[in-house]
């Protein structure tokens, strides 16, 4: 995926595989400023998105888990 906003572009790439009888995803998100301000506001930021994408990930992990439950 592809996203523009705030000043950056970001890409992000997830890959779903299998993992000892389980399913893996990785997700990895490239991040480039595309002006000053951008430059100097996302390393601020990182350390918040990280955590934010982190507890999205735990849901859909928590999500997937439970499927079979419903």
């Amino acid at each position: 995926m592809v996203s523009i906003a705030g000043g950056t572009k970001r890409y992000t790439t997830f890959t779903v595989s299998e993992a000892q009888g389980s399913v893996e995803i990785k997700m990895v998100m490239l991040v480039g400023p595309q002006n000053m301000m951008a430059w100097m506001t996302v390393p601020m930021v990182l350390g918040m998105v990280r955590k934010g994408v982190e507890a999205d990930m735990d849901s859909v992990k928590t999500y997937c888990e439970n499927l079979d439950q419903e």
